[in-house]
């Protein structure tokens, strides 16, 4: 028995301590940013693989992450907001006409896509529900049939046209 106690007290002392722990379920429960961004921003904080060691081996820290991931769903649920309704950007003017930037409309696609997945991973209620999509056609960025951006091009081309003159 004696020699069993000798070989757990060996080696370092553990730097958990409850605190620690609120602390860092405090920081993921407030930010997107990935665990291994966060230990490598904060020196208090302990380095990954005794991040995951204390996640595996403490129950008690486990759930508290657990729970704070499920606070975090929040912060993510927020920045899709943000990206989906932050339309700066989503239009610029080539000198002659306005047109649609689609690459920042599928690069705010790929965020949101990507943000849903990691949220599907981290909560149950998130799975399987429907995706949102977001399109980089003119028809849909703008909300005009066909034929009326056909002629608002036209319209457009004109004014340009006479402008030049």
């Amino acid at each position: 028995m004696q020699n069993d106690e000798k070989k757990r007290n060996k080696g370092r002392p553990t730097k958990y301590t409850k605190e620690l722990a609120d602390k860092i379920c405090r920081a993921i429960e407030t930010t997107s940013k990935p665990i291994a961004k966060m230990i490598s921003e904060n020196p208090d904080f302990p380095d990954a693989d005794t991040y995951y060691r204390w996640l595996h081996s403490r129950e008690d820290f486990y759930e508290s992450v657990t729970h704070a991931k499920e606070k975090q769903c929040k912060v993510f649920e927020d920045s899709m907001l943000d990206i989906a309704s932050d339309d700066s950007n989503d239009f610029f003017f080539n000198g002659k006409l306005t047109c649609v930037n689609s690459g920042k409309i599928q690069r705010d696609n790929m965020k949101i896509a990507t943000i849903q997945k990691i949220l599907s991973y981290r909560h149950e209620r998130y799975r399987n529900n429907a995706q949102i999509k977001v399109e980089g056609s003119l028809m849909t960025a703008t909300g005009l049939t066909t034929n009326e951006l056909k002629n608002n091009a036209r319209a457009l081309l004109k004014e340009c046209s006479k402008k030049k003159d």
